[in-house]
């Protein structure tokens, strides 16, 4: 068994426990030094499971409704839906998270990183922002989606598509951040200097210096060029045919290197 798929199973195991309901002191992580415990609440909706502790009401309430408008546009986007609902963590400050032990710290203070996603459970922060708030909450859905779709649900079929399927980083996470919050204007910036400046002379030049910017921009493309609708056909043939290639093949009648070469021309 490849270190892909045994890194797979061990993350599955990570998020196999079951959220009680109501008032429940739970530590979610072993590892990191606790500082307090948490004494977490929640509210349940059509979807999720929503958590929150002490002077994190508001919090809560706001984030199980956005959770509920957000998932209904994801998954009509990739056209897709899970049956378990998801749990949602949400943590009233930056140091309350670091005290888990679901990633290292610079995880959390990386503006360009990714939501920290273990199973169906996403973990988010408020830093004074709920803009920020749903921007980790979307990205967390499509994260789940997404990776249930291409992935699977159940413990076979993840280790199974583990081994078989091997999609690039850019490719899954590039999608997840531009479903969080589309084309920002921070990446068209970043973009625009790269190409100016002559560091960014090909796609795998922009894959080499940051792959969510690489991802976000060729998924922003296609959707500007071929519209929404060929984030769900690309998906499902990708995932099909176990080959990104054949997917943008069939929606866009290119294949990578051809996608991403008029890609570049495109910004240019």
């Amino acid at each position: 068994m490849s270190l892909k798929a045994i890194g797979i199973m061990l993350l599955l195991f990570c998020g196999i426990g079951v959220l009680n309901s109501q008032n429940i002191n739970t530590s979610y992580g072993k590892n990191r030094i606790q500082y307090h415990d948490f004494e977490w609440k929640e509210y349940e909706s059509e979807h999720f499971y929503t958590h929150w502790y002490k002077g994190g009401r508001e919090l809560g309430s706001f984030s199980a409704n956005y959770a509920e408008e957000s998932y209904k546009n994801i998954s009509e986007i990739i056209q897709y839906q899970i049956q378990p609902k998801i749990s949602i963590l949400i943590y009233n400050d930056l140091s309350d998270l670091k005290q888990t032990n679901i990633g290292n710290e610079e995880s959390f203070t990386n503006n360009g990183g990714v939501t920290k996603v273990v199973g169906n459970k996403i973990f988010v922060y408020f830093n004074g922002s709920y803009q920020h708030l749903e921007q980790q909450i979307s990205e967390g859905i499509a994260q789940v989606l997404i990776k249930n779709m291409m992935f699977g649900s159940n413990f076979k079929e993840i280790v199974q598509n583990a081994v078989l399927l091997d999609f690039p980083t850019w490719f899954i996470d590039g999608l997840c951040k531009h479903l969080s919050e589309e084309w920002t204007n921070a990446n068209d910036n970043l973009l625009r200097d790269g190409i100016l400046t002559g560091e960014f002379e090909s796609f795998n030049d922009i894959i080499y210096r940051d792959p969510l910017l690489a991802g976000t921009a060729l998924w922003n493309y296609i959707i500007n060029t071929s519209g929404k609708n060929a984030i769900s056909n690309i998906l499902y043939i990708s995932r099909i045919d176990r080959n990104v290639n054949h997917g943008l093949l069939y929606v866009t009648s290119k294949n990578l290197p051809q996608t991403s070469a008029a890609m570049m021309n495109y910004y240019a």
